[in-house]
């Protein structure tokens, strides 16, 4: 095994509010997490190789990603041409057990 197999935990309450959200919040929330989990960096690139792994096209996955970023998930830094640089954010006390 390479170590890609295994990644740190997804918190909760974080994949909860992604799968209330329609489309492939899920998917795109799940790369993410992946990639975050070996590179061991809040910041990470979203790329169309990362989604394709995931099973989002990048029309879906840029729907997504604005999705995550409208519900407070990610923070996202966009430049023409190239790929986003994606902030994994922290859920304020909004989420609890019982959201």
């Amino acid at each position: 095994m390479d170590g890609s197999e295994f990644v740190m935990r997804i918190p909760v309450p974080w994949i909860h509010e992604a799968a209330i959200l329609s489309g492939k919040c899920v998917a795109v929330g799940l790369s993410l997490w992946f990639r975050f989990g070996i590179d061991k960096t809040p910041r990470v690139k979203l790329t169309r190789a990362l989604l394709r792994k995931f099973g989002v096209d990048r029309h879906a996955g840029k729907r997504a990603l604005a999705k995550l970023e409208s519900a407070g998930l990610v923070t996202v830094e966009r430049a023409n041409g190239r790929s986003p640089i994606v902030t994994l954010c922290q859920l304020t006390s909004r989420t609890g057990p019982n959201a």
